[in-house]
């Protein structure tokens, strides 16, 4: 399950929109949480519906809907459906924190990273990476020249 803390970096670049669509997300989830409860108290409740939160925010429908659906698109990516979201997350939880694959760097890959990520942003960039190879390659050669690095 997604709970993410105010510091995390996964929160750092939404935009305004997108915050407040978490926000909305959040509570429609802590309802869904508190109404599970009750029921497996013997008390039954409705679900907490787009709509009606819209009228207690007193804002449009349509906003509600796009600013949760703006914070799914920069959470997780465009079009990915709620399973998806789903396997990602537990996904992410199976992982753990990992941190760069560059030796000498110890910045952490953000757990709703793709699993096969293994470098930071810095160490993943296309510059970063022809750097690697061309390092790689200019050990090779001195290698088969019999020269140590």
């Amino acid at each position: 399950m997604l709970r993410p803390e105010l510091g995390d970096p996964e929160l750092a670049g939404l935009s305004d929109k997108a915050r407040s669509g978490l926000e909305y997300a959040r509570l429609m989830a802590e309802a869904a949480r508190g109404r599970r409860l009750s029921a497996l108290a013997g008390s039954a409740s409705w679900p907490l519906t787009i709509e009606e939160l819209a009228q207690q925010k007193d804002r449009p429908l349509i906003q509600i809907r796009s600013e949760i659906n703006q914070a799914r698109v920069e959470l997780f990516g465009a079009n990915l459906s709620d399973s998806a979201i789903d396997y990602r997350l537990r996904k992410a939880g199976e992982r753990g924190l990992r941190t760069c694959a560059d030796p000498n760097c110890r910045r952490s890959i953000s757990a709703l990273a793709n699993g096969r990520r293994r470098f930071c942003d810095f160490h993943g960039s296309p510059a970063a990476r022809v750097r690697r190879h061309r390092l790689a390659r200019a050990a090779a050669a001195n290698s088969s020249r019999g020269e140590t690095a």
